[in-house]
């Protein structure tokens, strides 16, 4: 292609020479004659033109007639005179027609090309956009939700847990100390309770059995031993047996009753001090151990909880967040793109269509207006020249 500068020059070139058509098609002289007869001063130069004939006095005078017929001219004269008209129509013409069109089809052009382009832009950018927000929404969102609802679960999940664990743990911590404090219990009370009961029962008993060994033992003796000797041996004998018995039957009493004593009371006390026991220290151990298992058991639930949650909710929102933008910016993109594409594809093909049309139909303009004017020119009578001069003079 050649520079800007060739290029300028032929387009000023072909002004000129369009100009220098125009002006030549208006000027009378075409063909000029001179007539000088008897004297100078009367002399006539005469002038000829495609459309009219001068006659100009050696005294400045200039008196111009319009053809009255084309059919009084010459066949050279018709001729150029419907090509050059011919030429000069037909760019006007073609022109204002080039212009026309061109407008009408860069509009119907421009909406119809920027509506399909359009749609494929948007089509392939709400992929792109889809693929691209997604996975950024998905992370910020699942890192958002992970930690709210880690910390709602581990408030529902430890109180629930907790309750659970201290009800079982309660259970099992009353079976383990019933057996265990029931033994202990029971050695440690039947050790207490037979010293305590041989030194009670024996007091008791040796009381009681002098007593009644006193009265038998002087009853029988007064009878036997009426004399000095009865008093003296009763009351040695008494003296005797008193110490004698009430050993003897202390320690066998208190053996027997120690032992009944002990079974009875390890029954009632080891029931009663295990359930007691039971119940207070099952307490204990279960508020202790509700602590320690809620802070382990909300760490790990939490955690696993929080993965398991943002997998799901990534997946449905990854799902509801991409479609809804890419409605969204399918739409934005439509109209941005209609705007920017009708205005260039407007301006883009103004040009192409005024260089196609303006070449086209200054050909066939050419071509038909040549024939017509032709043919009118041939067959016009009168009115023709003035009408055609007319017109030659307003192009």
């Amino acid at each position: 292609m050649a520079n800007s500068g060739l290029q300028l020059l032929g387009y000023f070139l072909a002004l000129g020479g369009w100009i220098g058509v125009i002006s030549t098609t208006a000027l009378p002289q075409w063909k000029q004659s001179s007539y000088a007869g008897d004297a100078i001063i009367t002399a006539v130069g005469l002038y000829e033109g495609l459309w009219m004939s001068c006659a100009s006095q050696s005294t400045g005078q200039v008196q111009c007639k319009i053809f009255d017929s084309m059919l009084s001219l010459d066949m050279v004269v018709s001729v150029v005179l419907s090509v050059v008209l011919s030429v000069v129509l037909s760019v006007v013409l073609s022109v204002v027609l080039s212009v026309v069109l061109s407008v009408v089809l860069s509009v119907v052009l421009s909406v119809v090309l920027s509506v399909v382009l359009s749609v494929v832009l948007s089509v392939v950018l709400s992929v792109v956009l889809f693929v691209v927000v997604s996975v950024v929404l998905s992370v910020v969102l699942s890192v958002v939700l992970s930690v709210v609802l880690s910390v709602v679960l581990f408030v529902v999940v430890s109180v629930v847990l907790s309750v659970v664990l201290s009800v079982v743990l309660s259970v099992v911590l009353s079976v383990v100390l019933f057996v265990v404090l029931s033994v202990v219990l029971s050695v440690v009370l039947s050790v207490v309770l037979s010293v305590v009961l041989f030194v009670v029962v024996s007091v008791v008993l040796s009381v009681v059995l002098s007593v009644v060994l006193s009265v038998v033992l002087s009853v029988v003796l007064s009878v036997v031993l009426s004399v000095v000797l009865s008093v003296v041996l009763s009351v040695v004998l008494s003296v005797v047996l008193f110490v004698v018995v009430s050993v003897v039957l202390s320690v066998v009493l208190s053996v027997v009753l120690s032992v009944v004593l002990s079974v009875v009371l390890f029954v009632v006390v080891s029931v009663v001090l295990s359930v007691v026991l039971s119940v207070v220290l099952s307490v204990v151990l279960s508020v202790v151990l509700s602590v320690v298992l809620f802070v382990v058991l909300s760490v790990v639930l939490s955690v696993v909880l929080s993965v398991v949650l943002s997998v799901i909710l990534s997946v449905v929102l990854f799902v509801v967040v991409s479609v809804v933008l890419s409605v969204v910016l399918s739409v934005v993109l439509s109209v941005v793109l209609f705007v920017v594409l009708s205005v260039v594809l407007s301006v883009v093909l103004s040009v192409v269509l005024f260089v196609v049309l303006s070449v086209v139909l200054s050909v066939v303009l050419s071509v038909v207006l040549f024939v017509v004017l032709s043919v009118v020119l041939s067959l016009s009578g009168p009115l023709c020249g003035p009408l055609c001069g007319f017109t030659l003079v307003l192009v």
